[in-house]
């Protein structure tokens, strides 16, 4: 049973619902303030987790260099979702994401085979460069204005390609040292130290910054943040569970793939248009996605 690969795809789906909501709250909520909802609420998740199943004492029994592995993994993850959004904001965000998606799926394949020492079918292999296209056509072809031309200068560009390229590299370095760390503990205590780390690092954040408190928002933004947050964390555990089964770089390709389920939702949620031109890239995405599993 394709156990693994089932939760990389469910990640990438509830990857998704996380952006759905972020986008239901509305143009006028922050980036640092979904960082902080998000982070604490898995940090307050992780530890109920935690104490439900029992693993708290066997989190604090974890050796040394497995917590630092997991709280460094968690540092390059925070920093990461800075630069990428730092990207977002400078560059045109098809070209943005696709450039990260698409890198970080090519150095997390070979990140695992190199150090993780795991090894990845060549039928499996051959489906990331289809699911790459299919991200392009969607995300970059897709995001094209009317003229042909994409919408930001060209010196913005090149800094959010870099800024890109950077936070996939950061991405790939923070999955290595999850999945190298979870190889010695179980899932719940890795998502305990996973997460309190980051709500810890926002804290003094909320305190020089009050006005970006989850709670000082309106009730709509609220209530999405709250959901946003309920499918980040879900998300997250779903990934875990994945690198536990399969490799780290086949859950990253897999997982890379919530684009295309982004793009069927918000169709959905948010009665957006899709345009010719997206859903044949998401087509290509999900030709290269059955191309993986079929190697299986």
């Amino acid at each position: 049973m394709l156990i693994g690969e089932a939760f990389a795809l469910v990640n990438a789906v509830l990857w998704a619902l996380t952006g759905i909501f972020i986008k239901r709250a509305g143009p006028g909520v922050k980036t640092a303030q979904i960082m902080l909802a998000q982070n604490w609420f898995a940090a307050l998740a992780a530890v109920l987790m935690a104490a439900v199943t029992g693993t708290i004492d066997d989190a604090f029994r974890m050796p040394g260099w497995v917590a630092g592995l997991l709280a460094g993994g968690a540092v390059l993850n925070a920093g990461g979702q800075f630069l990428f959004f730092s990207a977002l904001r400078k560059g045109n965000v098809g070209v943005v994401y696709t450039t990260t998606t698409g890198l970080f799926i090519v150095l997390s394949l070979a990140a695992s085979a190199l150090f993780l020492g795991d090894t990845i079918n060549l039928v499996a292999l051959a489906g990331a460069p289809i699911i790459i296209a299919g991200l392009y056509v969607m995300n970059i072809l897709g995001g094209k204005s009317a003229d042909g031309s994409l919408r930001n200068p060209r010196r913005e560009t090149l800094i959010a390609l870099g800024l890109g390229m950077v936070t996939a590299a950061v991405w790939t370095i923070g999955l290595l040292t999850t999945a190298r760390a979870v190889r010695e503990t179980d899932i719940w205590s890795a998502a305990l130290v996973r997460n309190t780390v980051p709500a810890l690092i926002y804290m003094p954040v909320a305190f020089m910054f009050p006005n970006l408190a989850p709670w000082k928002a309106t009730a709509r933004v609220r209530f999405n943040l709250v959901a946003s947050s309920f499918f980040f964390v879900v998300s997250y555990m779903t990934f875990l569970y994945s690198i536990t089964k399969i490799s780290p770089g086949l859950s990253a390709l897999l997982s890379s793939t919530s684009p295309v389920f982004a793009l069927a939702l918000s169709a959905i949620a948010l009665k957006e248009k899709l345009t010719k031109v997206a859903i044949i890239g998401a087509g290509l995405s999900l030709v290269g996605m059955a191309v993986v599993l079929a190697s299986r």
